[in-house]
């Protein structure tokens, strides 16, 4: 309803250039409709376009306004009307902060976390660092038995104080599948790691 009410009142202010860009903004509605049942990859795919994308659309908005009014005595109603298109603007660059925060914010905490699940596995097996390989198989490459699986869980759930499922646990058999477990149960309880949490 918001972006249905937004792209109206840029349609009806802009001037003749308003049926290219109420076009866009209808073609970049139906994109996320289509989008909405697909993957979240896909999803994020379309975010990142459109981000792209945001500031030359708002650049163009903004020009054709500026190029409309420049030498035009704005009426009370025209200035209102501006105003929201202002304020709107205003509120979508507040908003990409915001994402662009989230994704910062979450790529240290995979980071961290990743770091985190790799020195562990090194001190439970008592092997280098350098020998844990994202890629590695846990009993493979690296040789893990029962007890050491069972105490590299225990440091897992105490340092991240989480619970890893016998059912989940049983299906890990890499380093990278170790790490993408932790980093789902922490972000699904919204947790932040350790090192995070200073």
């Amino acid at each position: 309803m918001k972006n249905s009410t937004s792209a109206k009142i840029i349609s009806t202010s802009i001037g003749d250039n308003s049926l290219e860009i109420a076009n866009t903004t209808k073609i970049k509605q139906n994109d996320r409709t289509a989008i909405s049942t697909s993957s979240k990859t896909q999803s994020c795919e379309l975010l990142v376009y459109e981000v792209d994308n945001f500031q030359d659309y708002s650049d163009r908005i903004c020009q054709h306004w500026l190029k409309a009014h420049k030498t035009e005595s704005l009426c009370s109603k025209n200035v209102q009307g501006y105003t929201k298109i202002v304020i709107l603007l205003q509120d979508i660059i507040e908003l990409i902060e915001e994402i662009k925060t989230t994704i910062q914010r979450t790529n240290l905490q995979r980071l961290e976390i990743t770091q985190t699940v790799g020195t562990i596995v090194s001190k439970c097996l008592d092997i280098e660092p350098e020998q844990v390989a994202i890629t590695a198989n846990l009993a493979n490459d690296l040789g893990i038995d029962s007890l050491s699986w069972q105490e590299l869980l225990i440091t897992l759930e105490e340092t991240f104080t989480i619970r890893i499922s016998d059912e989940i646990a049983g299906t890990l058999t890499t380093v990278q599948q170790l790490i993408d477990c932790v980093i789902l149960i922490v972000q699904k309880e919204n947790r932040l790691s350790p090192q995070l949490q200073s």
